[in-house]
Order: C-alpha cells, then structure tokens, then sequence
C-alpha cells in the first residue's frame, strides 16, 4: 500500500482525466478523434505514470492477467485473419489501451483517498455537464426512429449518455452517505444524486434506468448489518419512487417503456441478439474477427457494407474473439464482481458493488468494453476489496470543507 503524501501532480491529472470522461467526445482540434480531451489527458497521465513505473505500474491485480490474455486473443484473431483495416488496428489498439487503464487505475486506487476522490470527480463533472446542457449551451437532440425525439448532448450515444447520468448519481451517494463529510456538502450530494436522474430519465434510455435501478437495489443488499439494511431499503424506496414520478413526467421516457411493457418491443435487440448468437455458434471457438463480427452481423441484419453492433459486451466478445478469448474476459468480470461483493464490509461500504452491478447490466443492453468509463469501475471493484479500514482516509477536520478536498490526494 502506497504511503499517504500532500500534492501529487500525477494524481491531480489522474483525477482531472477522471472528471474529462463526461466530455470524452470533445476535440481539442475539430474532426481530430485523437485529440480529443479525454484522450489528451490520458497519454499525459500515462506519460508521467511511466516516470515512476514501479509506482503506477507496480504489480497488477491477478485478475489482469485475464484481461492481458483477451486483449492478446483479440490481436491474435486479427492476425490471423491477416486483418490490417484502420478499423481492427484503431480498435484493437483502444482495447490495449483501456487494459493499461484498468492496470493503472488500480494502483492509483491504492492511494489513501484516491478512490472516494475519484467518486467525487465522476459526480461533479456529470453534474456539470447535466448543468451545461440544462442551459442549453451544448444541448443537442437525436432523433431516434420516426416518433422518438431523445435528447443526449456532446454527440454521445444517448444509453452511453443516461448510464454516465447514473453512475454519477451513484458516485454522489457514496459521498453524500460518507459521515466523515460536512453535514451541508452530504445534503448537496444527496442533491445532486437527485438532480441527475432527471437527464437520465429524457436521454428515453431503459436499459441505463434499468442499469441504475439495479445499482441502487445492490446497494441495499450489500449494506451489512441491521441499521444498514434498513437505511438501504429506506434509500431504494424514495429512489424508486422519485424515479417513477420522473419517468411518468417524461414523455419519451414514459412512451419507450408503454412500447416494451405493452407492445414487447426492444429496439430489435432480439433480432440482434438472435443473429449474434447464431454468428456464436458457427464459429464457437475463434470467432469471427474483430470489426469482421460487425460486418457479418450487419450483412445478417440487411444492412450490408456497414457495421452493426451487437448491443452486449458479451455476444460481442463472443462474436470477436469465441470461446476462446471469451472465457478470458467473461471470467475476469466474474472476479471483478466478487471482490467488490467482498468489499462491501470495507470502508468503501457497498458502493463498489453498486457500481459494477450497474456496469454489467448495461452491458446487456450495450457494448461498453472500448469505453474508459468500463475500465475504470472494473477497477474500482477490484480496488475496494484490497483496501482495509488501517488504509482508509481518516477523518480530519481540516479535510471536510468540501467532497473534493476531503478525498483529495
């Protein structure tokens, strides 16, 4: 465990990359992808980190070593191929990157404060982005078959959008929930948490309210003993309640779940997910490629010459790479997830739980396993388990003026 220290600019800018992954579409140069502020930020963060490699790239988690290992699948099957296309080399080039993020993150997680830190990092900048939208300075609308009018800002994929609105809900509750914080920055939080359901719920996106709701149903249960469970049922039942009031005062919201609950419909995931599983079981073993899984669903789905995704991290695994770099990757979530069950007697309390809880059940509704959002809760899953109370932040009261300063590095 790495010893306690004042002002770190590492950490600083690892934070600041934390708080950027709301505007990870933003350029820095226009129609440059690579630069884009999220990117940016990263290579710094990864520049500084290799200055200090036996520090932010000390041993990694065993449960890296499965992630490697589909990364390495996933490279092999292009090669295979003899696949060269800027589309696998960009993509199998993200996947290296986001492993290294999930090795890295890690380590900085080990850090006294740097999680709760985070936490806070992820809860500002949804809120400001939900504020900057509200104001209308970056709103944008996506127009979503013939009826639908749904809203997402910075030209993100309004799911990706609604999920992101959630997972900072979340994080603001782990701080509002934190005794350690002044009593008026906990009712801010409790506030924001609150707030950003609102965007959430008119981005129309169910599979991330579903994602949500399921976070905060897994942070009942996983909250230890009797005073626990009971503030953790009180919290689902307002949450749920102020969820439903919001879903029914939104039109878009309101229209795409009377489609699912009366009509069945689900944006044709079940011809998609039927077409992928189909792909699956021609060629369980290796799969079909990376980027050629796509073409060969969109050619299954009448659109042929294009790209299609098949809305779930695990069928797009499956597809990719087969059996064989999907025993990997499936397996590595799977012990994600138990070590953030573990935590849940830690410091952290349940709240690492929550979020990977929320994490895999969007990834049945999509493919998030190229995004660094992804990496970064995995990470924090597996972070929590290792850290113990001795490791914790302790309580200081010149450290509870504000969330960010309390957990700041």
């Amino acid at each position: 465990m790495p010893a306690a220290s004042g002002f770190s600019p590492i950490r600083s800018c690892f934070l600041l990359f934390i708080f950027s992954l709301a505007f990870e579409h933003v350029t820095l140069l226009w129609g440059v992808n690579i630069f884009t502020i999220s990117k940016g930020i990263g290579y710094l963060l990864a520049l500084m980190a290799l200055l200090k490699p036996t520090v932010y790239f000390a041993s990694p988690p065993r449960v890296f070593w499965l992630f490697f290992a589909y990364w390495c699948v996933y490279a092999l099957r292009a090669l295979i191929r003899l696949d060269f296309s800027n589309d696998t080399i960009g993509s199998t080039f993200t996947l290296f990157q986001c492993v290294v993020l999930f090795w890295l993150s890690y380590n900085m997680f080990r850090f006294p404060g740097m999680l709760k830190a985070t936490y806070g990092a992820l809860a500002w900048s949804l809120f400001v982005l939900a504020a900057l939208a509200y104001l209308g300075i970056i709103t944008t609308e996506y127009v979503y078959y013939r009826f639908d009018l749904r809203q997402t800002v910075l030209w993100l994929n309004p799911n990706e959008l609604a999920f992101l609105y959630g997972v900072g809900s979340l994080c603001a509750l782990a701080i509002g929930g934190d005794r350690t914080v002044a009593f008026y920055w906990r009712c801010i939080m409790f506030g924001v948490a609150a707030l950003l359901l609102v965007p959430a719920v008119e981005t129309g996106s169910r599979g991330a309210m579903l994602s949500f709701a399921a976070g905060i149903v897994a942070l009942a249960l996983a909250s230890t003993g009797l005073t626990g469970k009971i503030k953790g049922i009180i919290i689902v039942g307002v949450i749920g309640l102020t969820f439903g009031y919001i879903i029914l005062s939104t039109e878009v919201a309101k229209y795409r779940w009377s489609e699912t609950l009366i009509e069945g419909k689900t944006a044709g995931r079940e011809r998609i997910f039927k077409n992928s599983l189909e792909m699956f079981l021609e060629r369980p073993l290796i799969g079909w490629g990376p980027t050629t899984h796509l073409a060969e669903l969109a050619n299954r789905e009448f659109f042929k010459g294009e790209v299609r995704d098949t809305h779930n991290d695990v069928l797009w695994t499956l597809t990719a790479t087969g059996l064989l770099g999907g025993v990997f990757f499936i397996s590595g979530l799977g012990y994600c997830y138990w070590q953030a069950w573990k935590a849940r007697r830690g410091p952290l309390g349940p709240f690492p739980f929550a979020l990977i809880t929320a994490l895999l059940i969007i990834s049945m509704a999509g493919t998030l396993q190229k995004r660094k959002i992804f990496w970064v809760i995995t990470a924090i899953a597996v972070s929590g388990a290792s850290l113990t109370a001795e490791n914790s932040l302790k309580p200081s009261r010149r450290l509870v003026s504000s969330p960010i300063s309390k957990f700041a590095p």
